[in-house]
């Protein structure tokens, strides 16, 4: 089913209810309460793209700890939503809860967002007096990472996560030389730069399937 036009405002939908506060200069608040699924998600879609219009936003908190339901079409809509944020330089941050963050877990997305469990920590963490002040994760992770020393090994794409996910438009040969950059600027900012050998990444791999299907074990 096609998503409306931005342009156009869909019916509102009455499992989903969006609010637009402004807590602070330059920081948009949408909170999401219902249910976020294919059929609520253009709902979502129009307001983002309505506040991010707006030249002074400078960071967009999504309040999604008091959705009852998040369906995997609901979880496109917050990754578009950070895409089409970041686009414009604009910080994203997710207002959590215990379920929304295992959700996050188990599809693999926890890394895709900086997440919070209250407005104080996401305002704390934005420190919106200064303009361009970016949310940043607490840890920079390369799971699925292979350390190779030529650029020649076959794991060479797997070894530059970090820096393919930051600079998406780097040419894959430059990375190598973007990884000693990056690691400088963990360092002083107290980020984490964490990589794993290629025997370790299948074997986080196979760790992860073995958990996710014993979950869904559980459920039949």
């Amino acid at each position: 089913m096609p998503y409306p036009a931005y342009g156009h405002q869909p019916a509102q939908a009455a499992a989903l209810t969006v609010t637009v506060t402004h807590p602070v200069t330059g920081v948009v608040l949408l909170g999401l309460v219902g249910e976020l699924d294919l059929a609520t998600g253009p709902t979502l879609d129009f307001h983002v793209a309505d506040v991010l219009r707006d030249p002074g936003c400078t960071h967009l908190i999504l309040n999604v700890s008091r959705l009852s339901f998040c369906a995997a079409a609901g979880l496109g809509n917050l990754l578009r939503a950070h895409e089409i944020a970041d686009r414009r330089n604009i910080a994203v941050c997710l207002i959590s809860n215990p379920v929304m963050d295992r959700l996050l877990t188990l599809t693999d997305l926890r890394n895709q967002f900086v997440t919070v469990s209250s407005l104080t920590a996401a305002l704390d963490a934005a420190t919106v007096t200064v303009g361009d002040t970016r949310w940043a994760p607490k840890c920079l992770v390369q799971p699925r990472s292979a350390a190779s020393p030529d650029r020649g090994h076959p794991a060479l794409n797997l070894s530059y996560q970090t820096e393919h996910n930051l600079f998406p438009s780097m040419p894959s040969s430059a990375l190598r030389d973007a990884q000693p950059l990056v690691r400088d600027f963990c360092a002083p900012h107290e980020l984490p730069y964490q990589g794993a050998s290629l025997l370790c990444s299948y074997t986080q791999v196979v760790s992860y399937l073995r958990g996710v299907g014993a979950i869904a074990g559980h459920l039949e």
